[in-house]
């Protein structure tokens, strides 16, 4: 098995929000990191270094398109060597009530948070079970899980499609050394909230038990643990960290 120091992490969506706070945390605890985003003037400035040293590698993609994503995986294994480890990240939200909703609004959504997590799924396993060796982890949400006032049905629909899609695959992987999870944060501290209001925001926050939104480290350290070799006995779990909001 692959010691911490020699497996390289991709992490789709590394330019922002929880993205970039996983792809900062792996980086500055013995990780290789390849992040797939489609931001990648500001990774090549944001990891000048890290990108020199060899540390990080960057490749633009839009998840969405097959050929995108193979290429970006390719060229992540081009420079770094291999990818042990998947964090499927990378996401849009809409919150617009149903009626208000388009076809265009459930497009996006689903292609980025649901079909965007299978392409790269499909980029990375076929390695994986050439190495007999392999973690994929994947944001779901809380809107995934209960129902959601504030979000959209597309959103809500792709992120309870993580949850499904992933229990799948980690069934069909397991005999490939490969354990595939899910973390599933409440609302976070991140720009993609930007689209919500600030009573809306105060909203989520009063009804948290622990009196608070989730920040990004938060996630990062459910990732962590689930990437580890201290969840080794640990696959299709989804991981909630919601502050109390939802208890299972």
């Amino acid at each position: 098995m692959k010691n911490k120091g020699s497996r390289v992490c991709a992490v789709t969506g590394g330019a922002s929000g929880i993205g970039l706070s996983i792809a900062e945390y792996l980086c500055g605890n013995g990780y290789t990191v390849g992040i797939v985003d489609l931001k990648i003037d500001s990774l090549n400035s944001l990891f000048k270094s890290e990108i020199k040293s060899g540390k990080i590698a960057a490749a633009k993609a839009d998840i969405t398109s097959q050929k995108e994503v193979e290429n970006a995986f390719d060229a992540i294994r081009n420079d770094l060597g291999g990818v042990d480890v998947l964090i499927n990240s990378a996401g849009v939200l809409v919150s617009k009530s149903f009626l208000k909703e388009d076809e265009n609004d459930w497009d996006r959504v689903v292609n980025v948070n649901l079909k965007g997590a299978y392409l790269c799924c499909k980029a990375v396993v076929p390695g994986m079970i050439k190495n007999n060796f392999g973690r994929i982890v994947s944001i779901s949400s809380i809107s995934g899980l209960k129902q959601a006032v504030f979000s959209s049905t597309a959103y809500c629909a792709s992120k309870a499609g993580i949850i499904g899609f992933s229990r799948c695959l980690a069934a069909q992987l397991a005999g490939n050394n490969i354990r595939v999870n899910c973390v599933a944060p409440s609302t976070t501290l991140t720009p993609m909230i930007d689209v919500l209001d600030e009573k809306t925001k105060n909203d989520y926050k009063e009804a948290v038990p622990l009196g608070r939104l989730a920040k990004p480290e938060d996630i990062v350290y459910a990732v962590d643990f689930l990437i580890s070799d201290r969840s080794d006995y640990i696959t299709g779990e989804t991981l909630n960290v919601n502050g109390g909001l939802l208890m299972r």
